[in-house]
């Protein structure tokens, strides 16, 4: 099972790498590693032209090789392109005897360790599909085990909003310019110079700012209204940006309390690589993602149910707590009573591998970063 703190760490690598494209590879990279896999990817099939690779971790020959020749025979992307979207396939149970002693299987797949694997297609666009894809080598026992389901189920949504763009068509591209990509997102972004200016900031965090309810953007860079919020923001943003020190450069998270009492933002901050990527002028060496959970908290009780495996009853406690309940209030409010209510969270956390009701609030809240 992935931990929490990796799993944040995966999602926070797709989001770093949406606004700088040339760390597709490295996110990737850590997705297959978390599947236990060799291979993540990202491939966009269309049925009018051969299958080919957007990004992926594999030797560039390799890659090459898939997309001048071996792309055209893979026989999971011509599946894949007429599969529901949204639904993983395993390639266990799409390939026939036949296809597994094909020439794509035979001189490409097996040699590079990526003969089994699951995949979904993640694009919105009828003609095309992006497929994101973990595979590994072929084994006893399927590559597509419930904690890799689990883990992709979770990811793909993050996925499908970083490979987003503005263009109207739906078509995922990860390209330069990603600026058109982020004026989009329902997440607040700012972008931040090593002196603390804001380089940029897109619509949604433009309407934070504007709400006043505990961030700002002003001369000074992003703020916070309470001071110690704002103290933590600038020591995470201090971390992002620096290149003065022998210590990595490296980014993290923040609540932000906010004076209407609303649900805290979470502000994630991460380093950036060179501007060049979000086609700026200037030094850009740290974003800002914000998080507005008052917006974004909409889980269903099947939700929970599909993902953890929770009952009713758990999956209703589980709502509650990332409503920000007590647990006497989930108690009563359930008409049942205390230690019932801590033997549900209790069976919760077991399942969802949480430790405590924060880290589970955190949990939900990662899986509601992607919703669309």
């Amino acid at each position: 099972m992935v931990s929490l703190d990796r799993f944040s760490a995966l999602v926070a690598d797709i989001y770093e790498a949406a606004i700088d494209p040339s760390l597709w590879e490295r996110s990737l990279d850590g997705v297959a590693a978390a599947c236990g896999g060799t291979m993540g990817a990202l491939l966009v099939y269309d049925p009018r032209e051969r299958s080919q690779f957007v990004s992926v971790n594999l030797d560039p020959e390799q890659k090459r090789l898939y997309d001048d020749y071996y792309g055209r025979l893979d026989p999971v992307a011509s599946v894949l392109g007429r599969a529901v979207r949204g639904k993983i396939v395993s390639a266990r149970d799409i390939l026939t005897k036949e296809q597994l002693r094909g020439e794509f299987f035979s001189d490409w797949a097996r040699p590079n360790a990526v003969d089994d694997g699951a995949f979904i297609d993640i694009s919105d666009h009828p003609g095309r599909s992006c497929i994101f894809g973990v595979a590994g080598r072929w084994r006893s026992e399927p590559f597509a085990s419930p904690q890799v389901l689990r883990l992709m189920t979770l990811l793909a949504p993050h996925l499908q909003l970083a490979t987003r763009t503005r263009s109207g068509s739906g078509l995922p591209e990860i390209r330069d310019g990603a600026l058109d990509l982020v004026e989009h997102w329902r997440r607040g972004c700012v972008m931040i110079s090593r002196d603390g200016k804001i380089l940029y900031a897109n619509h949604a965090a433009r309407e934070i700012a504007a709400a006043g309810d505990g961030l700002g953007l002003d001369r000074r860079g992003l703020r916070a209204s309470v001071g110690s919020a704002n103290a933590a923001l600038l020591r995470l943003i201090g971390r992002a940006c620096r290149s003065d020190t022998d210590e990595p450069r490296c980014g993290g998270r923040v609540a932000v309390s906010r004076p209407s009492g609303r649900r805290p933002y979470l502000v994630q901050i991460l380093p950036l690589g060179a501007a060049r990527a979000v086609s700026l002028a200037l030094p850009a060496t740290a974003v800002a993602i914000i998080i507005d959970s008052e917006r974004e908290v909409r889980l269903s009780r099947g939700d929970l149910r599909d993902l953890y495996g929770l009952t009713e009853s758990e999956a209703e406690v589980a709502i509650r707590a990332l409503e920000g309940r007590g647990l006497q209030f989930v108690a009563d409010d359930m008409r049942i009573g205390l230690s019932t209510a801590r033997t549900h969270l209790k069976r919760v956390f077991d399942k969802t591998g949480a430790r405590r009701q924060a880290e589970l609030v955190r949990l939900l809240m990662e899986f509601e970063a992607g919703g669309l």
